[in-house]
């Protein structure tokens, strides 16, 4: 991993780990706070699926794809046991749970 890479990785764990219990932040939102855009949700998934496998006790869970759906059945359980509201097609009700993450502003 280049240094540029691992800065960015653990600007995303800081910012997934300051999402409340009881909240979610999709891919895509968290795209836009560390790159400025959303199109990096696809590399957000990447790191944040290398999280999951490096620690049972992350915050991953707490990160949904844009519709609301929970990576698997481990993170929808996690949630639930937050009290995170799903709707009847298994999805995270973004409307009660969705955080608005400021952009991470950059230091010199």
């Amino acid at each position: 991993m280049t240094r540029a890479a691992a800065r960015t990785d653990s600007i995303a764990l800081l910012i997934t780990k300051n999402v409340p219990r009881g909240h979610v932040t999709t891919y895509g939102d968290l795209s836009a706070s560390v790159y400025g855009h959303g199109r990096g949700a696809k590399a957000i998934g990447t790191m944040v699926k290398s999280w999951a496998a490096q620690d049972a006790r992350n915050w991953s869970h707490r990160v949904v794809n844009d519709d609301g759906t929970p990576a698997d059945d481990l993170h929808r359980e996690r949630l639930l046991k937050e009290r995170v509201a799903f709707d009847p097609e298994g999805r995270v009700v973004l409307d009660q749970h969705r955080v608005q993450l400021p952009p991470f502003e950059k230091r010199a």
